[in-house]
């Protein structure tokens, strides 16, 4: 998602450039980390990349 000019991303776009993924487990997987601030949710149904941060990601959560 970073590049060298920001730009917004589509749920079926990132889909897409992962591969093998269903469309509902990325919407999931996009609120996640929108929730965690790894990325920002602008719109409905749009995406950016953050500014890099040097905060090592939290640990998995226990199922």
């Amino acid at each position: 998602m970073r590049t060298l000019r920001p730009c917004s991303w589509r749920p079926r776009d990132i889909a897409y450039h992962l591969g093998d993924i269903t469309l509902g487990t990325m919407y999931r997987q996009l609120s996640r980390w929108a929730e965690s601030g790894l990325i920002l949710k602008i719109g409905s149904g749009l995406y950016t990349a953050t500014t890099h941060s040097q905060t090592p990601l939290p640990r998995p959560r226990k199922r």
